[in-house]
């Protein structure tokens, strides 16, 4: 029976799928092909996930013990073996599956500006189709009702307070089996921060990823009609997804990533608001990690 012996488990739009791509790279490290199959997360819970295509949704994900198991196969032989689900991090029923299973398991999330991170989930999950709001005050104005509906996701406020997220995880694991990152370090030296990481997992620290490419950028359609395809087809294209070559999905998304520009810019003032009102989960989330994040709070 093979199982990882390392998870990254956030956070979403912090540069983990790059993180995946960079770890994929090493001769001894084995990533599931599966990019985030959310299994520890999401485990019994098919066909009961809630909001907005939500049957559509479940092909991204892996539910069954034996089909998580399927994903390592392989992976005997090499020195350690991994998966990226940023969704683990928001979920304490993952926190505990994987203690339970996966005992001395190493740990790694990488973290960024909470108003930053949930702007940008904000504007891919609109340029993919699934937010319906297409003002992002609307969609925080709806998150009581999303959260009343048990919605798993599109819920922005909630997804940004990684301080309480992370103290489960924190409470539950070794504190010297879990490494935080901060986005700010892949941008400034993606290649330290690479290094510190594998040695973390116990494979070679000296092997250089090229580094170069940036996976899973965030930003809008330039053209208006391929943007109205590409959200009108967001339901077609997860169930067609357990059909299709991963080779082929990557392609498309590739494809569809260079057609983007840069996303909008977030109001101001309404940042100003949200930072305010994050502050204290910052400040536990400093506290938590042993940073300095006054920078965030600026």
């Amino acid at each position: 029976m093979a199982l990882p012996t390392f998870l990254l488990i956030g956070a979403g739009r912090c540069g983990t799928t790059s993180i995946y791509h960079y770890l994929a790279q090493h001769p001894d490290v084995f990533m599931s092909a599966a990019k985030e199959p959310g299994y520890f997360a999401l485990a019994g819970q098919r066909g009961k996930l809630r909001g907005p295509h939500a049957r559509a949704l479940q092909n991204r994900y892996i539910f069954e013990r034996d089909a998580y198991e399927r994903l390592f196969e392989g992976s005997e032989a090499y020195r350690a073996a991994g998966e990226a689900s940023p969704r683990y991090l928001d979920s304490m029923s993952a926190a505990l599956r994987v203690r339970r299973v996966l005992p001395g398991v190493k740990l790694a999330a990488i973290l960024r500006h909470p108003v930053e991170r949930i702007y940008r989930s904000y504007v891919a999950a609109r340029r993919d189709g699934i937010e319906p709001e297409s003002d992002f005050r609307s969609a925080l104005r709806d998150e009581p009702r999303r959260t009343r509906e048990g919605w798993g996701w599109l819920r922005y406020v909630w997804l940004a307070k990684v301080g309480r997220d992370l103290k489960v995880w924190f409470d539950l694991f070794p504190r010297e089996d879990i490494r935080i990152y901060l986005f700010e370090d892949l941008c400034h030296d993606p290649q330290a921060l690479m290094r510190d990481l594998y040695a973390h997992i116990g494979v070679d620290p000296n092997f250089s990823p090229n580094t170069d490419v940036h996976h899973n950028p965030t930003g809008v359609l330039s053209d208006d009609a391929l943007s109205r395809i590409w959200r009108s087809t967001f339901g077609l294209r997860l169930r067609l997804r357990p059909y299709l070559p991963q080779r082929l999905r990557e392609l498309g998304q590739r494809l569809v990533e260079r057609r983007q520009t840069q996303r909008p810019a977030l109001d101001a003032a309404l940042r100003a608001d949200l930072t305010a009102q994050l502050r204290p989960d910052i400040m536990r989330l400093q506290r938590l990690i042993g940073r300095d994040l006054g920078h965030w709070l600026a």
